[in-house]
């Protein structure tokens, strides 16, 4: 019976990396969310935290901050629709939550090195372009 006992608390008390953190619960949050606007302010009002605190959290846990994590997602999501959707990039990147198109295209450009018409030419070559790594 202590035995049982014993494993029920050790269970209780471990947790795997990542699990039940404010930062995983605020990422679980941007996966939800990633299309709308989400801005620091916005974390730090959900998760009761100032902002200093959800950026060292977020760094900690990712090793990004919460605004470069937003973009990387909806980076990932956007390469996603470029590659099974004729849509208009402009409408793949609002749709993904860029608040315009020229945001997207810095981003897009700056990670991939190449334009957004340009990796979606390369896609439907079938070349293999620069992807953008899934994350948790």
């Amino acid at each position: 019976m202590q035995v049982a006992k014993f494993y029920e608390i050790l269970s209780a008390l471990y947790r795997p990396k990542g699990a039940d953190t404010a930062a995983a619960a605020m990422a679980e949050y941007i996966k939800e969310h990633y299309s709308e606007k989400i801005t620091l302010e916005t974390l730090c009002a959900k998760f009761h935290f100032s902002k200093n605190h959800v950026i060292n959290l977020f760094k900690k846990e990712f090793s990004l901050t919460p605004v470069a994590y937003v973009n990387r997602l909806r980076l990932l999501n956007a390469e996603r629709r470029m590659e099974v959707t004729s849509d208009s990039l402009e409408s793949i990147a609002f749709r993904c939550g860029f608040p315009n198109y020229s945001h997207f295209y810095k981003l897009f450009l700056s990670k991939n090195q190449c334009s957004p018409e340009q990796w979606r030419k390369k896609i439907r070559m079938g070349l293999s372009p620069q992807r953008t790594p899934d994350f948790n």
